[in-house]
């Protein structure tokens, strides 16, 4: 019988793999699908003075059930034209299930509307009308993530020349939190939120006569005592 050497027998075996391995069918990846779900238009005729807002919410969600991602969109509509006279709209990925699914999880301090309404851990509505920077104008702030222990955060909308709205970013990214105080008088917004099982922070955000804004105070305060 003929001996083959070591190293022939060798190859033969690593040759005998490679052709195993190619012959085997693809491994095929499955990506994460997701699936858009329109939570239709809530309409609000009484929210503010001058529009009628239609707010439209798409979510997007895996198939096993898990929220994804959202996109917002607000459509202002002069009451008197009824014509759209501006759009607010944003993407956001931290949002509760029931966010933005309510259409009655609205508030108003130009009209009244939800005036009364419980308010708790900072959680005002998805969307809330008032005048933030005291011009006498309606401004708008819409929740833009569910936040933590402290409540939402929100995007704040300020109105300015020919029924346009604009992000204040300081509002948006500094304030964050609904303001517990509007203040026309001294022109302050102040905003609580806890910091802590017996501390809340206390902050006091000053519009200065040049328009912009600063942090004029911030403290913590202990409710256990």
């Amino acid at each position: 019988m003929k001996k083959w050497p070591i190293y022939y027998l060798l190859w033969l075996a690593y040759l005998s793999i490679g052709l195993c391995y190619c012959t085997q069918p693809p491994q095929t990846h499955t990506p994460t699908t997701t699936k858009k779900v329109d939570y239709g238009t809530c309409y609000f005729k009484n929210l503010s003075t001058a529009y009628d807002l239609n707010l439209k919410v798409t979510k997007f969600r895996e198939f096993d059930g898990q929220l994804d991602s959202c996109l917002v969109r607000l459509i202002l509509i002069d009451k008197t034209a009824q014509i759209q006279v501006d759009s607010l709209h944003f993407s956001a990925i931290l949002f509760l299930n029931e966010t933005y699914e309510d259409c009655n999880e609205v508030l108003s301090y130009t009209t009244g509307q939800n005036i009364s309404k419980e308010i708790v851990d900072n959680m005002y509505g998805d969307i809330v009308v008032a005048d933030f920077n005291f011009d006498g104008l309606e401004d708008i702030a819409m929740l833009n993530d569910n936040g933590g222990n402290g409540g939402p955060y929100y995007n704040f909308y300020l109105q300015g020349n020919g029924q346009k709205f604009k992000k204040s970013q300081f509002l948006t990214d500094s304030v964050a939190f609904f303001p517990s105080k509007i203040n026309p008088s001294t022109k302050t917004l102040t905003t609580y939120a806890h910091a802590g099982a017996c501390l809340m922070e206390k902050c006091v955000f000053l519009l200065e006569k040049n328009k912009a804004w600063k942090k004029q105070s911030q403290r913590l305060i202990d409710v256990c005592k």
